[in-house]
C-alpha cells in the first residue's frame, strides 16, 4: 500500500479487498491491484515465480530434526508453491520412514532441499517447474 494504491498478492486461498467505491476478491495466483483513484486490475502470476521468495523468507523455518523427511518434504514443496509427486509408492514410503536430523538455518529453499537429499536414498527429478518430483535414487552395484 502507498501513495498511488496498494497491491494484494494472492498465493493461497482467496482474499477480499474493498474500498470507498467497490469490492474486489483475488483467488490464488492472482495479484490485485487498485489504485489512488479506485481503478483495479488483475494479473496472473504462477505459484512458482520468483515473487514469492518473500514468503519463504517470511516464514519460520522448518526445524527439520526429528522430522520424516515426508514433512521436510511437503512443507517445501508448499512454501515454493509446488505440488509433491513421487515417481512410485515405494519413493513415498522410504521418504515417510526416513528421519532428518540437523538444521536447515539460513538456507534457501534450493539449496535446502539438495542438503538434506544429499542425505538420504531419494532425489529430485526434473519435470515441470510446478512440480517437486521426488524418486529413489538408483542402485549402483559397482561400487559395493
Amino acid at each position: 500500500s502507498n501513495a498511488e494504491g496498494m497491491v494484494v498478492s494472492v498465493r493461497e486461498g482467496r482474499v477480499m479487498v474493498s474500498n470507498a467505491q467497490d469490492r474486489n476478491v483475488g483467488e490464488a495466483g492472482q495479484v490485485l491491484r487498485v489504485n489512488a483513484n479506485g481503478g483495479w486490475s488483475r494479473d496472473e502470476l504462477s505459484s512458482t515465480a520468483a515473487h514469492w521468495r518473500w514468503a519463504f523468507q517470511a516464514g519460520a523455518t522448518f526445524q527439520i530434526d526429528n522430522q520424516s523427511l515426508a514433512q521436510f518434504l511437503q512443507w517445501i514443496a508448499r512454501e515454493t508453491g509446488r505440488q509433491l509427486k513421487y515417481s512410485s509408492l515405494q519413493a513415498e514410503a522410504a521418504a515417510a520412514t526416513v528421519r532428518l536430523r540437523g538444521s536447515i538455518d539460513g538456507l534457501d529453499p534450493d539449496a535446502a532441499l539438495t542438503a538434506v537429499l544429499l542425505t538420504t536414498q531419494l532425489r529430485r527429478y526434473q519435470t515441470t517447474d510446478s512440480e517437486l518430483a521426488i524418486e529413489l535414487s538408483p542402485v549402483d552395484f559397482s561400487k559395493q
